[in-house]
């Protein structure tokens, strides 16, 4: 058996699984809001720098140098591809960008 983690299968053989008498299965979707939610997750992790942050706390090097993002407060993002994943991560985007008046 081939077991994908995509929702697309275009990258295996089927007649040939089939001829070979392998069972290919795959992922039939994701959940376009996850994807979408994922996506904001890693602009925040590039911006705030995240990952090297847990790197360095892990060699115990607490240091704040080149670590300090900007605020993603009114400022504009642009979305390539507005699939249901491009929407709701323009949505979520739109949110987090706009402008509060207190």
């Amino acid at each position: 058996m081939v077991a994908l983690r995509c929702a697309g299968f275009n990258n295996v053989e089927l007649e040939v699984a089939k001829e070979l008498g392998i069972a290919v299965s795959r992922v039939p979707s994701y959940s376009p809001r996850a994807v979408a939610e994922h996506t904001v997750a890693l602009i925040l992790t590039l911006n705030r720098k995240t990952h090297r942050a847990y790197n360095r706390v892990r060699e115990l090097n607490f240091s704040l140098s080149g670590l300090v993002g900007f605020d993603l407060y009114a400022k504009i993002a642009g979305i390539v591809g507005t699939g249901k994943i491009g929407r709701i991560a323009a949505q979520i985007l739109k949110a987090s960008l706009r402008k509060a008046y207190v």
